[in-house]
This record gives C-alpha cells, sequence and structure tokens, in this order.
C-alpha cells in the first residue's frame, strides 16, 4: 500500500477521534501490539478493581489467613500485612474505591470469580470508602462520630479476608474454569470459521476494525434496553450495508460487543474477504470506517487496525495465504484478541443477547485449479 494512503488515513483518523482521551499502550489483552486506551477516573477505577484478580488468586494461594493489622508505631497509624507490604498497598488502594462505585461497576460487568467473591466480601463488611485521615487516634479511635476504630475495622478486613478464602476452596475453581470456557468456544467458532475460508479460497484478506461512538454512547444510560437497542441496530443496519457494498468478496464477519467505562458500547469486528479479489486492506478498512460513520448519522467513529501493520510483534491482519507458515501463529493473535476472557468483566446485556458472534457469508465452491502443495515443513 503506497504511503499517502496510509497519511490520508491517519489525518482522517484524527479528525474522527478526540486524542486527548486516548494513548497508545502495549498490553497483555492485546497480543498483536499497541492498543488505543481511554484515560480518566473511570479508566483508574476498572484498573484497580482488575488488579484484584492478582491479589485474590495469592490469598487464596497462601498457607493460612492474612493476618492484617495495625501498626501504631507510626505518627499516624496504618493498617499492615506482614511480610507482604506490596500485597497490602493493593488491597488498601482498592478499598480506598466508594461503595457506590463498586456496585456501579459490579452491574455492568461480570469480574474474574476470585475478584467478585472479594467484591462481594468487603460490601458484606461495608469496607469501602476506606481513608486514614478519618481515624482520629486522639479520640479514642473514633471514626467521624461513631465507635468504629482502625483496630476494629481490620477485624472486619481480616473476616472478609477468611470468608473469600473459604468460598474460593469450595468454588472458585469452577466458577474461573467457567469463566474461560465462554472464550474458548468462541475461539473455537472463529478458528472453524478462518479454517472453512481456507477451504474453498487461498488467500484471505483479513481486515480488523474497531467501531466506536463519538459521544461515548452508553455511559451515562448503561444496561437500559432503549441504549442496547440502539446499539444492536446500528451494527445490523451496517453491516447490512457492507454486505451490500462488497458482495461475494465478503466472506465472513465475526464481531464482539464490549463496553468502556468512558468511551460506552463499542465494536471489535474481523471482516474476512476473498483475497484472490481484494487486496487494499487499509482502503478497505477506511471505507468500513466510513460506512460506520454514515449508517450511524456520523454518532461513530472508527480505529483502523490495519494501518498500523508495524506495530504488532505477530501482524494478524492483512493477507494470509494457506502455504504461509505462520500461518496458525498470525491468526491465533487476531482470534485471541477478539474472544479473549474480557479482563474489564464480561458485558452484562438485557435478556439473553449475545456479545459475539461469527458468520459465513457465503460458502463459494472450490475452482477446478492446480492442487495445492502442502508444506512439509
Amino acid at each position: 500500500m503506497y504511503s499517502s494512503d496510509v497519511e490520508i488515513f491517519l489525518k482522517l483518523e484524527m479528525h474522527m477521534l478526540d486524542c486527548k482521551e486516548y494513548f497508545l499502550l502495549s498490553t497483555q489483552d492485546h497480543p498483536g501490539g499497541a492498543i488505543s486506551v481511554e484515560v480518566g477516573t473511570s479508566f483508574d477505577v476498572v484498573a484497580t478493581i482488575l488488579s484484584m484478580e492478582e491479589v485474590a488468586k495469592k490469598i487464596v494461594a497462601m498457607n493460612g489467613d492474612p493476618c492484617f493489622s495495625v501498626d501504631s508505631k507510626k505518627r499516624n497509624p496504618a493498617i499492615v500485612l506482614l511480610g507482604e507490604r506490596d500485597l497490602c498497598s493493593k488491597v488498601i488502594c482498592f478499598l480506598h474505591l466508594s461503595e457506590g462505585e463498586v456496585k456501579k461497576y459490579i452491574s455492568m460487568y461480570k469480574f474474574h470469580p476470585l475478584t467478585g467473591i472479594l467484591m462481594r466480601k468487603f460490601l458484606d463488611e461495608h469496607l469501602f470508602g476506606f481513608d486514614e485521615c478519618d481515624f482520629d487516634v486522639g479520640k479514642c479511635g473514633l471514626l467521624k462520630g461513631y465507635s468504629r476504630g482502625m483496630n476494629e475495622y481490620c477485624n472486619r478486613l481480616n473476616r472478609a479476608v477468611s470468608e473469600m478464602r473459604k468460598e474460593a476452596s469450595t468454588k472458585g475453581g469452577a466458577l474461573s474454569r467457567n469463566f474461560v470456557r465462554g472464550a474458548q468456544q468462541n475461539f473455537k467458532s472463529l478458528k472453524n470459521l478462518f479454517n472453512n475460508l481456507l477451504s474453498v479460497r487461498s488467500k484471505i484478506l483479513v481486515v480488523r476494525v474497531d467501531l466506536l461512538y463519538r459521544d461515548a454512547f452508553g455511559v451515562e444510560e448503561f444496561g437500559s434496553r432503549k441504549t442496547y437497542q440502539q446499539v444492536n441496530m446500528d451494527r445490523v443496519c451496517f453491516i447490512d450495508e457492507a454486505q451490500k457494498i462488497y458482495g461475494d468478496g465478503l466472506m465472513g464477519y465475526a464481531w464482539k460487543l464490549e463496553y468502556g467505562v468512558s468511551r460506552g458500547y463499542h465494536y471489535h469486528m474481523v471482516f474476512f474477504f476473498d483475497g484472490a479479489r481484494h487486496r487494499h486492506d487499509i482502503n478497505i478498512g477506511i471505507q468500513i470506517g466510513m460506512t460506520w460513520g454514515r449508517q450511524t448519522d456520523w454518532r461513530g467513529t472508527f480505529h483502523n487496525c490495519n494501518a498500523q501493520k508495524n506495530w504488532y510483534r505477530v501482524c494478524g491482519v492483512g493477507m494470509f495465504k494457506h502455504s504461509d507458515k505462520d500461518l496458525e501463529e498470525r491468526f491465533n493473535v487476531v482470534a485471541g484478541y477478539l474472544t479473549k476472557p474480557d479482563y474489564h468483566g464480561k458485558l452484562i446485556l438485557p435478556g439473553k443477547q449475545r456479545s459475539f458472534q461469527t458468520t459465513f457469508c457465503k460458502k463459494k465452491k472450490e475452482g477446478r485449479g492446480r492442487p495445492r502443495q502442502i508444506n512439509k515443513a
């Protein structure tokens, strides 16, 4: 693809996205390389909650119940955990969240089971909203007018952690397996689609586009049926238009609906084109994004992943040939990203609506071309 095409796309995308709300970050949930991530107070809250997965796992793996206590030797007494300073700091950071914030995100997502258990136990003990400044030791450990000193707070914290360990030991393993089972099934479904397409065409052009909304649609009205119905209808109309534009050249596609705390509902979409008929993946990504914009009356914006192939450690987009030695590795990147267990939690949708789907647009007959050569590597 000519460099001018890339320049045109970048100028277009800079215009369509408010770049102040995004930054580029290489993360574990994007094995290909960089991805746009929203920044702000909400992002900090979610990041704090997500960090509790590793904390919960470590707590469960301990030989005995961790015992939080008050270190009164310092000028300002503080909660400590013997031998686990870093773990204690993360727990305290988590407890600084307000109870209202935690309840809000529990209603929006299904977090990792261990994180969910920990959150529920802390909520049961009303531990959130912790602030060291609220404890006035000079007033006999009173907390803003009612008796609940730091030692008592530690006792409730230890009780919550102990209850969390008990519940995790009995059903935590099964819950964790169920949490990732859906992602594994989606991965298998997407891989079957790709293999079926390769069975009828030797070259597949893979285009991945993220479809977003300018005004973070759904942030203020998350969970309302009206909001979801609009998001769902936008996708249906967009797909219909894309199929009209590309016809038989569009062989299949897959989509996943997610929800960002500051950018609202958005879709991750992968399109599979007949590689014998289409080659210019960057231009196709732009056209797909512009189609999304038109179908949403320009409420929608987009991110064209194919325009930045050089950012990826393993490129999971572009042209795929059945004879490529790295075919499986490259496909696993794009499939793994689209079907990964949601590190931001599983999106809770109205009713029994799905958040992921694969579609084989039209079955094609095998031509009479020369037989394929099988790699002997």
